[in-house]
């Protein structure tokens, strides 16, 4: 089952390499990762957190539809977990200053 869902995840985050590649993502499939990130005990929390980070930075309105901003928030309150996200995304900081 966990393989299942590592590669469907992969999926949707190849999307994101293709240019618009977040419009074509279909609300059903945010509001699925959403909850995956809300579950705490969940083992895809942090991926599934951080891929909605990415989402929301080529279609916040997408994210926000599906409810995803709650989850977003916790990288911006936590500072441990923003340093991951701003590793690998340098233009993360432009948007919270």
């Amino acid at each position: 089952m966990e393989q299942e869902r590592e590669q469907a995840l992969k999926l949707i985050r190849s999307f994101l390499n293709i240019q618009d590649g977040a419009n074509y993502i279909p609300r059903s499939v945010i509001s699925a990762i959403v909850s995956i990130a809300d579950t705490p005990d969940d083992k895809m929390q942090s991926i599934c957190l951080e891929t909605l980070c990415e989402i929301s930075l080529y279609n916040i309105e997408l994210v926000a539809h599906c409810a995803g901003l709650k989850s977003v928030n916790f990288f911006f309150f936590f500072p441990f977990v923003c340093l991951f996200v701003f590793f690998f995304f340098p233009f993360v900081s432009l948007l919270i200053y």
